[in-house]
């Protein structure tokens, strides 16, 4: 199986090998440079690319054709920007009902916006299973040692293990670099070029190129739009809150109804999802708990980027690159969950009591989890934790841990009232 040189294991490789036993073929989606391709060509025996330019793009041509030409070779074999012919999706459902066995195809793409919905025919439903592939941990990219697991968080309670000191400055180099396979190894002066780089490419080119982009929208309103959900990153509100700022910060009116359409294209494009709330019935809490998802971008550097943040600037406020890092928690602890099959919510109760991530397994067991940059937070973040725990257990769902995601805490340990304590830095899932 071809695996090129370069390539670091992904914790998705597991699913993707999962999924390859299971169905016909799989399709690995996702933002742009986050290594779909390579991914899928460490799984893969033969590939094309219908993005090949070589002889005036004869590939795209030939699937444009032919697409069911392409598919012939070794399987798995891999299908790169596929979107490019989007009959390719229905030929690889074909196939896949001809073929004998599962794993036959590996599709890449981009975006899911580059074709029309009525372009696909068919759902794959049964024989093409969707894989979305995001930017790296901190444990994938190495800078995470993986001395705790977040799964085994769940069974015990962790040990008092020295993990080592973590300067400011990491944390925020981790932030503005992002989670970009190419700039793990890369200074931040340069790192943090590609997110200012990406969000520049969705402003002038990539949206309007979503062709469910009726009116086509000014680089201005599109830039307004990123920048104010950026702003309001890590907190919940509603689409009648972003317009407002968009008014009041840019000075362009735009009514709810066309930021929910922008909103909309940013999904599509893989460069925002949703962290939904947790909820119960507040007749068994006894306490209102609010019901509104967190709309969430997914890399903490496109945040930045879209802000214009420098990183002195986050240094030197320690408020504002505290919102940054939990958006770089919030991308941990996502895939660390979905690694372990969970899911990842939040939680705000009608008096301010919150948990920044709710980690509920598929056993139904549940852990709660706050994120702070420093130690001197760890007490009131735990007081907060232990007055959330008694309003689940009023509700008959009782945590089964309590826990502090501390950014510069040199040990991961257990307080005396029961909370662990365990850095970002030493979190693998």
């Amino acid at each position: 199986m071809y695996s090129p040189d370069t390539y670091r294991k992904r914790l998705v490789d597991d699913k993707i090998n999962q999924y390859l036993k299971a169905f016909g073929a799989i399709s690995l989606i996702g933002m742009r440079w986050t290594g779909k391709t390579t991914t899928g060509q460490a799984h893969c025996v033969s590939e094309i690319s219908l993005a090949d330019s070589t002889n005036n793009f004869s590939n795209k041509k030939l699937a444009l054709a032919s697409p069911e030409f392409v598919l012939k070779g070794e399987t798995p074999r891999l299908i790169d920007e596929w979107q490019e012919v989007p009959a390719i999706w229905d030929a690889t459902r074909f196939a896949c009902d001809r073929l004998p066995g599962n794993g036959n195809f590996i599709l890449t793409g981009s975006s899911s916006g580059n074709y029309s919905r009525d372009e696909i025919i068919h759902t794959g439903t049964g024989r093409i299973a969707t894989i979305t592939i995001g930017s790296m941990s901190l444990y994938e990219t190495g800078d995470s040692s993986g001395m705790i697991s977040l799964q085994e968080l769940f069974d015990h309670p962790v040990d008092t293990t020295p993990t080592g000191p973590v300067e400011i400055e990491q944390l925020v180099r981790y932030c503005v670099r992002g989670g970009w396979p190419k700039n793990i190894d890369v200074e931040m002066d340069i790192a943090k070029l590609t997110p200012v780089e990406y969000i520049k490419t969705i402003i002038e080119k990539d949206f309007n190129d979503l062709p469910d982009v009726k009116n086509k929208r000014s680089p201005e309103k599109i830039q307004a739009c990123l920048s104010t959900v950026a702003a309001f990153e890590s907190t919940t509100c509603g689409t009648s809150d972003y317009s407002k700022n968009v008014k009041e910060t840019h000075d362009i009116s735009i009514t709810r109804q066309t930021f929910e359409g922008y909103l909309a294209g940013f999904r599509r494009l893989f460069i925002i999802d949703s962290q939904p709330a947790f909820s119960l019935p507040a007749s068994k809490t006894g306490s209102k708990l609010l019901k509104t998802a967190k709309v969430r971008f997914a890399d903490p550097s496109l945040v930045v980027a879209s802000l214009g943040y420098k990183p002195e600037m986050l240094l030197t406020n320690m408020d504002l690159f505290g919102r940054i890092f939990d958006s770089l928690c919030y991308h941990e602890m996502k895939i660390y969950a979905e690694s372990i099959d969970a899911s990842c919510y939040h939680l705000i109760e009608e008096h301010g009591n919150s948990v920044d991530s709710l980690i509920e397994l598929n056993d139904g067991r549940i852990g709660c989890f706050k994120h702070v940059v420093a130690s001197h937070q760890i007490d009131q973040a735990s007081a907060e934790l232990l007055r959330v725990k008694k309003i689940l257990d009023n509700a008959g769902t009782s945590p089964t841990l309590l826990c502090v995601i501390c950014g510069m805490s040199n040990a991961a340990y257990t307080r005396p009232d029961g909370v662990m304590v365990v850095p970002l830095t030493a979190l693998k899932p």
